[in-house]
């Protein structure tokens, strides 16, 4: 196990170090509609095993902020992609789908705070809690070669965001990256994947023949 001093030099290494390959994207002119967004979507969560309103409201803030990042980065080597969807549903009409796809790829956006103070990981969902939830695309039965899962680190003081890995989903699965989660409170029926199993299986834009920022 890292120490917490390896932690974060690993998260700066990750942020704006070696393994830093798509740009820093500014999100500041979306932040109002993702604050509305994560402000009136509080109540969908609800019936997610998530009870603290404050870090559910936190949660979708640099969620939604992320997908922004993700968006933007990519949509240039991605035909016809969906831009990130803002409307509010209801929890029984959410498809826990892919979050964007465009005329050749599906991609699934996950996204980190970097202000947490802990390592960087990445928190899906792999069953459902009162019927809802599950992370359907990312935890399903077989993979395709054009899904890919867009890692997104997010600081959302300052409105910025980063892509700091895009490996395949079937890579994820592969090399079995998901783990337990750093809260005992979730660990029930969520997963992480972090950081450093990323870099240590090669899954990063510098040491990887096969993430889609790299092709």
């Amino acid at each position: 196990m890292f120490s917490d001093k390896e932690y974060l030099i690993e998260n700066e290494r990750c942020w704006e170090g070696e393994y830093a390959v798509s740009p820093i994207v500014n999100v500041s002119d979306v932040y109002g509609i993702c604050k509305d967004f994560s402000e009136n979507s509080t109540n969908n969560y609800s019936n997610r095993g998530q009870d603290d309103p404050e870090n559910i409201k936190r949660q979708i803030l640099f969620g939604k902020l992320g997908e922004f990042v993700a968006y933007r980065t990519i949509k240039q080597y991605a035909k016809g992609l969906s831009e990130p969807d803002v409307e509010i549903k209801e929890v029984s009409k959410k498809n826990y789908d892919c979050d964007m796809i465009s005329d050749d790829y599906k991609f699934a956006v996950k996204s980190c705070s970097r202000n947490s103070g802990l390592p960087f990981s990445w928190v899906f969902q792999k069953l459902d809690v009162n019927g809802y939830g599950r992370d359907k695309f990312i935890f399903k039965n077989s993979f395709k070669a054009n899904e890919f899962v867009l890692m997104v680190v997010v600081d959302e003081k300052d409105h910025i965001g980063r892509v700091v890995a895009s490996p395949s989903l079937y890579s994820l699965h592969m090399f079995g990256l998901f783990e337990r989660t750093l809260s005992r409170k979730i660990r029930d029926y969520k997963m992480a994947i972090y950081w450093s199993s990323l870099v240590g299986k090669k899954l990063v834009p510098t040491l990887s023949k096969r993430t889609f920022l790299r092709g």
